[in-house]
């Protein structure tokens, strides 16, 4: 991260620190909001890197929310890329009802199936992993969309996964 580290082409509003560039989607930066303290920790947000944007608003209104902590922040990521993506196949999928009680029920039936919960993830995000196969999943702290990506290596463990993930109220998306 370090390596990717540069300064944005605009002065940052006070209370920002930048810890990072998304490498995936290098339009991002990552800061930590020193704002408002979470407990012991300050939220993660982050910020689209145009040097124009946001037109005609404030700059500090356009702060995406992204994790509770920086811990959060850390494992979230290092889970999903180092054991869900890193999977061979891989699957995108949101609530197809977002009703209360759908994300507890969508855990239980991944207990079922064996996998655990990662303890270190604290807020919105949450990992498990099975062996054969490994979800992350997080909501959205600014829109309350809930997300979750399935990884798997086994071709036909992978369809019947998400059959069953269907059968329990959760819709298969592609992502661009």
């Amino acid at each position: 991260m370090l390596g990717h580290y540069e300064r944005p082409a605009w002065a940052l509003p006070p209370h920002f620190l930048l810890i990072g560039a998304d490498l995936d989607d290098p339009a991002f930066d990552y800061f930590l909001d020193l704002r408002r303290p979470t407990g012991e920790d300050f939220e993660v947000v982050s910020y689209p890197r145009a040097p124009d944007y946001p037109k005609g608003e404030t700059r500090a209104a356009k702060f995406y929310r992204l994790y509770a902590t920086l811990q959060d922040m850390l494992f979230a990521s290092a889970f999903a890329i180092d054991r869900v993506e890193a999977m061979k196949l891989n699957a995108h999928f949101t609530l197809a009802v977002d009703e209360p009680g759908t994300e507890e029920r969508f855990a239980d039936v991944l207990r079922q199936l064996g996998a655990t919960s990662v303890p270190e993830l604290t807020g919105h995000a949450r990992a498990y992993d099975a062996g054969d196969f490994a979800v992350h999943s997080y909501r959205s702290l600014d829109d309350g969309r809930w997300r979750a990506t399935l990884g798997c290596d086994d071709k036909r463990r992978m369809g019947h996964l998400c059959e069953l993930f269907a059968d329990h109220g959760l819709r298969q998306i592609r992502l661009p």
